[in-house]
Order: structure tokens, then sequence, then C-alpha cells
């Protein structure tokens, strides 16, 4: 029921606070449901942080792969992910100097749509590559190191290369 509640929530756009309050009315006949609609459609929050220049969101690169291979079964003869991630700003107006500046990811082991691993705002490109990697690299290190656990298997992770364009390579180097 869970499922089908999500999928007609979001085919219907139903608000938060109205599958909230559906989701407290079913709860009496259903105790299985969730109390709150982002847990029943998987969403997430994102604390967002202040950086030089503008705002930084970290999603995870963990949690996306954790997302990401709860979707895929090719886990059985696999025992490291090869990784492609890019890096690159976008400007989101013509007529406004506002960027985004995604860190996406994409699990090339068998052909996986990207995720976000974290979302830079701002008037201007980050002010430094430090600043604006730091919570992604902080993260990558100890995967690298010992690799991270799914569904009782330990997996390695391999990055087979960063996708940039010649101004956003420029910058992270």
């Amino acid at each position: 029921i869970s499922t089908l509640l999500a999928e007609w929530g979001v085919e219907n756009c139903i608000t938060h606070n109205a599958l909230r309050s559906l989701l407290n009315l079913l709860k009496v006949w259903h105790p299985e449901l969730p109390r709150d609609s982002s847990t029943l459609l998987r969403t997430s929050s994102c604390k967002v942080k202040a950086i030089k220049g503008g705002s930084y969101c970290h999603m995870g690169l963990l949690a996306g792969l954790h997302s990401e291979l709860k979707k895929a079964h090719f886990l059985q003869a696999c025992n490291e992910l090869h990784l492609h991630l890019n890096v690159d700003g976008l400007p989101l107006f013509k007529s406004s100097s506002e960027q985004l500046w995604p860190i996406l990811c994409r699990i090339i082991n068998k052909s996986c749509k990207p995720f976000i691993v974290g979302l830079y705002s701002g008037k201007s490109k980050p002010s430094g590559p430090h600043e604006y990697l730091s919570q992604f690299v902080e993260e990558l290190q100890p995967l690298f190191d010992n690799g991270f656990r799914f569904n009782g298997k330990t997996l390695g992770l391999v990055v087979a290369g960063f996708i940039c364009d010649a101004p956003a390579r420029a910058y992270l180097k």
C-alpha cells in the first residue's frame, strides 16, 4: 500500500501536507504506514551550508550509491564500483548571474543514471575548489580506503574519470 500511495501522490501532485494528513487518517487501519510524507516518498532534506559566494548542500555520495544499488541487480559478480564524476557550472537564467555547480556521480559498471552528490548555488562559481569540494572529499577518502558495505558485501570504489568541460577542469585543477 505504501508504494501505491507514493505513486498516487506523485502522479496527482498531492502536497506533502495533504499526503501527511491522509497518512495519519489511514494509520488507524494500516499501522505499517509511515507518519510522514517524506518517509513515504523517500525524499530527504539537506542542510544548506553557506560558503564564500553562495550556498552548498551535500546530499552524499554514499546515500546516492545505496539508492542506486537498491535499484540495480548486478552485484553478484561485482566487487568494486567504477564511477564517473562530473562537475560543471550551469547558468540558471540569461538575465541573472545565478549559477548552479552540481557534483554528479554515475556508476558505470551497469548503465545507471547519474545522481546528485552535492549542489552549489551562488551569484558566481564557488570562490575556491577546496571549500566547494571539502565535504565530498571528506566522504570519498574513507570510501576509497575501506570500501563500504551493501547487502552484506564490501564493495570498493574506483573513480574511472572526472568528466568536465575545459573551464570546470581548470577550476578544479
